[in-house]
């Protein structure tokens, strides 16, 4: 039994050591127990304190590891972060906030952030194209560079210009 599934999807969450469960059984069979979900028993703090924050905490089976996701839905700075303790890598989307366990921390920017202390990589077998080009409410195709390539044309018809203007004063052209 899954809190939400369907034919190739659904999500599960497996009770680790030490967390509290409420069990039935099936047709009363005691050799047929079913978990019905996970109830918290006081034994660990609550990871959030305010309720405009959701998201799930797990921990290391053997190690002091972690990872979490946090979304934050705080009026005028929604955002979601993606966490993992080794390297303390993120990626974090919409407003740039420090998270301190459950409390939230100074702003930091907005917009989105990869990072990690350790190795990173981008890997993009069809292409990549980075811009700084604005592009207000993702307008445009994945890898529209049209903004790019007329900067090259522009650039193009300049040298051209200049080299045609040096000839002109006896000068050696581009």
């Amino acid at each position: 039994m899954q809190p939400s599934s369907g034919p190739d999807w659904g999500s599960v969450h497996v009770p680790r050591a030490g967390e509290e469960v409420v069990i039935t059984f099936l047709d009363n069979d005691i050799d047929r127990p079913l978990v019905m979900g996970q109830v918290y028993g006081g034994h660990k703090p609550a990871w959030h304190s305010s309720g405009l924050m959701a998201g799930y905490k797990s921990k290391e089976v053997g190690g002091g590891g972690f990872n979490h996701w946090v979304m934050d839905d705080s009026t005028g700075q929604v955002r979601t972060q993606i966490h993992s303790s080794h390297g303390h890598t993120q990626l974090n989307l919409g407003y740039l906030i420090d998270q301190r366990g459950n409390n939230r921390g100074g702003l930091r920017g907005t917009g989105f952030e990869l990072r990690t202390d350790a190795y990173g990589a981008l890997r993009a077998q069809q292409g990549l194209y980075l811009s700084t080009w604005k592009r207000s409410g993702a307008q445009g195709a994945q890898i529209d560079a049209s903004e790019a390539q007329q900067q090259l044309k522009n650039s193009e018809q300049r040298v051209k210009t200049l080299s045609d203007t040096a000839q002109q004063h006896n000068a050696l052209p581009m």
